[in-house]
């Protein structure tokens, strides 16, 4: 399905409402401009295409929505801030699975830290309670 003229206003109150915090604004002509260049396309690609420029910080106008070659018509990878923490039964949590670090300075934690083994261990220990009790 190509971008109807309904499709087209969306989008660019999306494009709009997208841009981060502190990236240059976008006017709404300029968005809808580029949008019509593009609007033969697939209505998907171009809503991916119109996303993915709207969050890019470094555009400082909306021109890569109407280029097919430009970045903001290739998947992105998502972007990670490092290797996972391999995972320690001693160390991360067993109620949240964090490690015990991010775990104990969470401030909105609704649980106290307790690892995974000493879990493991007290929750085995209540089951051999309640199998002695008669």
């Amino acid at each position: 399905m190509p971008v109807t003229d309904q499709w087209a206003d969306r989008l660019v109150t999306l494009a709009q409402d997208l841009r981060p915090h502190g990236a240059r604004r976008w006017d709404a002509p300029g968005i809808l401009a580029h949008i019509r260049k593009v609007q033969h396309l697939a209505l998907g690609d171009v809503v991916l295409a119109v996303t993915r420029a709207a969050c890019d910080t470094t555009l400082d106008t909306p021109a890569a929505i109407s280029n097919t070659r430009s970045s903001a018509w290739r998947e992105r990878v998502a972007e990670t801030t490092g290797s996972p923490a391999p995972y320690d039964r001693h160390t991360f949590c067993g109620t949240c699975g964090q490690p015990e670090t991010r775990c104990r300075n969470n401030p909105h934690a609704d649980h106290d830290y307790e690892s995974s083994a000493a879990r493991d261990a007290r929750v085995a220990q209540a089951r051999t309670a309640r199998q002695e009790t008669p």
